[in-house]
């Protein structure tokens, strides 16, 4: 069961400058005792170059800068942050138990950090769009299942652990048909920066 609070303010100046702020916290029965809740922040600015005085670049029709961070959450699976046995049967047929999963009070859901920068505006009238933006993408506390000793006679534990460009053109003008082409560039790095065990 997951009980969250979400707020957001807009704010924009002469129609040119765009900014949005946003917080929502969460607290889900998946986390462990220990883990109080969790906050997601997002932040973005949009700023319109084209409708600027000083802006004048004949073939460029529209120019708009924006940039934007967020925050993300995936919570753990239900019960993987308590302690939990199976039903077995024992000698004699009688009913037993044996350990699944040890738990973990301290388990956090997993989070992603994105931050995009683009920007986008219109050629020739009108007659081309593009659109370039840039992704940096970063996930901590990724929940990852890994076996345990045998001596602790549980199974497994939970642990806890990408960036690119692209651009793209298109034709804008009503009477053209809608082609586009483009290209993409990215790399990806994954680094274990940090482990929440369950």
């Amino acid at each position: 069961m997951t009980f969250g609070v979400f707020a957001q303010e807009e704010l924009d100046y002469k129609e040119r400058l765009y900014l949005t702020f946003a917080l929502r916290a969460d607290d889900n029965s998946a986390f462990g005792a220990n883990f109080n809740y969790v906050t997601y922040p997002k932040v973005s600015a949009s700023w319109v170059l084209g409708e600027e005085p000083f802006f004048k670049v004949p073939f460029v029709s529209s120019l708009r800068l924006r940039a934007a961070y967020g925050e993300t959450g995936q919570q753990p699976d239900a019960f993987a942050s308590l302690r939990t046995y199976a039903p077995v049967t024992g000698g004699n047929g009688a009913g037993a138990v044996t350990p699944v999963s040890p738990g973990n009070p301290d388990l956090a859901p997993e989070r992603g950090k994105e931050l995009e920068v683009g920007l986008d505006g219109t050629l020739l009238h009108e007659k081309i769009a593009s659109t370039s933006p840039s992704m940096r993408r970063k996930t901590v506390g990724g929940l990852f299942p890994r076996n345990v000793a045998p001596s602790t006679g549980f199974r497994e534990r939970r642990w806890s652990i990408r960036p690119g460009f692209r651009t793209a053109a298109r034709s804008a003008d009503p009477g053209l048909p809608d082609q586009s082409s483009g290209f993409r560039m990215g790399h990806h790095v994954h680094r274990i920066a940090h482990w929440n065990r369950s």
